[in-house]
């Protein structure tokens, strides 16, 4: 099986009441707990306790779970021990108590659990309808995000059109420098400089404007780019590598 980390939280892993990923259990009488999930919560059975499996939540971690297969995880829970007998548990990670739970499945005595695993492959299965759900989710907001983009993509290309005139506000969003251009458009083109040099005299202001910064082996700033302007129109420009 495809190894995954949760899909059901943004960083995957357990979450409790105060918003920090780590597990909440609640002593409600008996051998009966309760599990605070990312999704919901669920009460289940154990009987010996419960044992909590992983390194630090920066640690990572491959281990098996007894009813989604080979899983991967990254925080200190996100998968727990449940003993149901001297000799019987289960290995049951953070997404298969989700499934387990969106699927109804009672876990609050012995019999329940051994019913559970042996309805693994429902679990299983239901495991992939959520993730594709969750894919089919994400495709959708990244095409929402695209066609924002887009569309402000469009909007910024007719005002440079209506400001500039189609020609210029072509040249300025393939990031070219021309004399004439003014400080303005070279600012569209190649957005903020990395460093300025301006000189004011009587009649008129020279300026060298730094673009494509780089760092050397001596960790000094260097520019490959300088644009030379006068009263605020590009005069020229020069390649410094």
């Amino acid at each position: 099986m495809e190894q995954r980390k949760s899909k059901f939280k943004t960083k995957g892993g357990w979450t409790s009441d105060d918003g920090k990923y780590n597990v909440m259990v609640k002593h409600n009488g008996g051998d009966s707990y309760t599990f605070q999930l990312a999704i919901g919560s669920i009460s289940i059975f154990m009987n010996g306790g419960i044992y909590i499996i992983g390194g630090s939540a920066f640690d990572y971690k491959k281990t098996k779970c007894d009813f989604l297969g080979e899983i991967e995880f990254f925080h200190k829970i996100d998968l727990v021990k449940i003993k149901t007998g001297w000799f019987s548990s289960f290995m049951v990670s953070h997404d298969a108590l989700v499934c387990l739970k969106d699927l109804g499945i009672p876990l609050i005595t012995k019999s329940n659990w051994k019913e559970a695993f042996e309805n693994k492959s429902v679990v299983l299965k239901h495991y992939h309808f959520l993730l594709d759900k969750e894919e089919k989710k994400e495709k959708e907001i990244d095409k929402i995000n695209t066609d924002q983009k887009i569309s402000r993509e469009k909007n910024r290309n007719e005002f440079l059109a209506k400001k500039y005139g189609a020609d210029d506000a072509y040249r300025l969003k393939l990031g070219k420098i021309w004399q004439g251009m003014t400080k303005d458009m070279l600012m569209v083109s190649r957005g903020k400089p990395g460093d300025i040099d301006e000189a004011v005299y009587k009649t008129k202001t020279k300026a060298y404007y730094f673009y494509d910064s780089y760092t050397t082996r001596q960790d000094n700033i260097k520019f490959k780019c300088r644009v030379s302007l006068e009263n605020d129109v590009v005069v020229g420009w020069k390649d410094l590598d």
